[in-house]
């Protein structure tokens, strides 16, 4: 079955926004290139990443309960941040431009008092003379994470359905053989931009936001990654597979060469059945999103928790347009 356009996809994603009604007078919704959503204001003759339905008051009027949900959520957990302590003012990062991912992670991944992560950042490009207030590290940001997120470097691949939406690639340790040192480092990048309100250049699957959360991962999260394999396991949800002699094993190609993974013990010997059916597609669905990339995701939530801890993003698990637009907002 063929996957959705991309701007059908990613609005689909958003379903929620259709909720808020129109949008004001003389605002228009696009999507851009790589499928994210943008508007213009063709009174002011602007454009932004932010529905002026939800984030401008002026503009949207009266609050929507979830918005005002969210926000009050927000400055919570601003408010609850861990403050720096017992270290220098300000932590000091000098990057070459055309190095920047390997001097940032010499510099970043050597950090062992974390507090310093928290700290004023100071950020320099080698050559270039200039006061960061704030525009130099935004782009030190940006830059940064086009190259840490960059499939080229083996650390993640896109999903099936497209070519924007990351995913952790589960053969990253032969791409590179520091590849838990780098998702640590990755991790606490990530911390950084989101404890210091700045931008990182991706954006991930769902199921990636869900472990990063604690939440399960559930068959629906599969359709926006690979629809081709969701279709599969949902004709098996509402079919009985008994003919299709299934086997609590997954067989998987990588690199010209096929494996065969039990799901449970001796799973290559026990069939799908209708009455096993469920806990079949459950097993396959943690295969596929959190025992393939355990070892990287738990390096990734390390290094995240050293600048902000996990528990402290779970207040956005409790409504599912709150954590979304909470982890959209930093990371794409």
């Amino acid at each position: 079955m063929p996957s959705s356009p991309p701007n059908q996809r990613h609005a689909n994603n958003w379903r929620h926004e259709d909720e808020l009604g129109p949008l004001p007078e003389g605002w228009e919704q696009r999507v851009h290139t790589d499928g994210r959503i943008f508007f213009i204001d063709h009174k002011n003759r602007t454009t932004t990443w932010e529905d002026p339905r939800l984030l401008n008051p002026a503009i949207a009027g009266k609050a929507i309960p979830y918005s005002r949900d969210y926000k009050q959520k927000y400055e919570f957990f601003k408010n609850n941040l861990p403050k720096p302590a017992n270290v220098p003012n300000k932590f000091d990062i000098k990057v070459k431009r055309n190095n920047i991912l390997e001097d940032a992670f010499a510099i970043i991944s050597q950090v062992t008092r974390v507090d310093l992560l928290r700290t004023k950042l100071w950020i320099e490009f080698e050559g270039e003379v200039g006061l960061d207030y704030g525009g130099v590290a935004r782009e030190f940001f940006f830059l940064l994470s086009k190259e840490m997120f960059n499939p080229y470097y083996g650390l993640f691949e896109y999903s099936a359905t497209d070519n924007y939406t990351l995913q952790i690639n589960p053969y990253s340790g032969m791409c590179n053989e520091e590849h838990l040192r780098y998702f640590k480092f990755i991790g606490r990048v990530a911390g950084m931009a989101v404890y210091h309100g700045k931008l990182l250049d991706a954006f991930f699957i769902r199921p990636f936001y869900k472990m990063m959360l604690g939440k399960p991962i559930e068959l629906k999260d599969m359709e926006s990654v690979d629809s081709e394999y969701y279709n599969s396991l949902l004709w098996i949800q509402e079919n009985d597979p008994a003919d299709l002699d299934l086997t609590f094993s997954v067989d998987e190609e990588s690199f010209g060469r096929t494996s065969s993974h039990n799901l449970k013990e001796n799973g290559g010997e026990i069939p799908v059945t209708n009455e096993n059916k469920h806990e079949y597609i459950g097993l396959v669905i943690k295969w596929r999103f959190v025992q393939r990339v355990h070892d990287q995701m738990e390096a990734f939530r390390e290094g995240f928790s050293d600048v902000v801890p996990i528990s402290h993003i779970k207040i956005f698990d409790e409504v599912y347009y709150s954590w979304i637009c909470f982890i959209s907002i930093f990371f794409c």
